[in-house]
C-alpha cells in the first residue's frame, strides 16, 4: 500500500505545529459542543422556535455554496437563498440548525488544501484544546460524496455528553466544515436526514 507523504504546513501558517487557517473551523467545533452542553437545556425551556425549515428552503454557506436542510428543523442562525440581507460577495453567517437536542452547523472559510487535511487540522486543534477525555475521535476518517459528486472527509466523535460527526469539503478556495452533535439516540434517529443534508452541499460550477 502506497502512503501519501505528509504535507508540511508552511511556516507562515503554522503555530505550535498546527495550521492557523483551521483555527476558526475548530472554534466552531468547540462552540457547538459548548452550545449543546451549556445552552441547549436552558434554551429548550425558555425559547419557542418559530423559524422552521419548509419544503423548498435552501441555505447559503458561501455566496456560491448551498445545501438543502431537512424539513421541520429549526433555524437558529443562517440565511436562506433569496434572502436579500446578503448581497454580492458578502459572506453569509454560519448556518446553525436544531431538531430536538441535535445541532447541525455548517460554516466556511478560506482553504487551499484537501478535505482530509482540513479535517485532520480541525480534529488536532479541537483535541488539543479540549483534551482527549472531552473530545474523542471514534475511528479513522472516511469519505462522503455529495449529490453533485464532490468528495469530502468525515469522522465520528464522542464527548462526555454528546456524540456526532465532523465532515470537511473543499469548494474552490473555500473549506466547508459540517458538525453534528447531540445525544446518541437522537443523532441515530435523524441519520438519514443528516446524511441527506450533507450530501446536498453544492457549489455553482462544481463537477465530479
Amino acid at each position: 500500500m502506497i502512503e501519501t507523504p505528509a504535507v508540511r504546513v508552511p511556516a507562515e501558517h503554522r503555530l505550535l505545529g498546527l495550521d492557523r487557517r483551521t483555527f476558526p473551523f475548530a472554534l466552531v467545533a468547540l462552540a457547538v459542543w459548548a452550545f449543546w452542553v451549556v445552552l441547549i437545556p436552558w434554551i429548550d425551556d425558555q425559547v419557542a422556535w418559530d423559524d422552521r425549515i419548509e419544503a423548498g428552503d435552501v441555505m447559503l454557506v458561501t455566496p456560491d455554496v448551498t445545501f438543502t436542510p431537512a424539513v421541520g428543523w429549526d433555524v437558529t442562525s443562517g440565511i436562506r437563498v433569496g434572502d436579500d440581507s446578503v448581497t454580492g460577495d458578502q459572506s453569509p453567517p454560519d448556518v446553525v440548525l436544531t431538531d430536538g437536542s441535535v445541532t447541525l452547523v455548517v460554516r466556511a472559510g478560506p482553504w487551499d488544501g484537501t478535505p482530509r487535511e482540513l479535517l485532520r487540522q480541525i480534529t488536532a486543534i479541537t483535541t488539543t484544546t479540549e483534551g482527549g477525555d472531552a473530545f474523542h475521535v471514534t475511528g479513522p476518517a472516511g469519505t462522503i460524496r455529495t449529490d453533485q459528486g464532490v468528495t469530502g472527509a468525515t469522522e465520528g466523535f464522542t464527548s462526555p455528553r454528546v456524540t456526532g460527526l465532523l465532515a470537511a469539503f473543499v469548494f474552490g478556495g473555500d473549506g466547508v466544515e459540517v458538525q453534528v452533535a447531540g445525544p446518541l439516540d437522537q443523532v441515530s434517529q435523524r441519520s438519514d436526514e443528516i446524511t441527506g443534508m450533507i450530501e446536498s452541499l453544492s457549489a455553482a460550477g462544481s463537477a465530479s
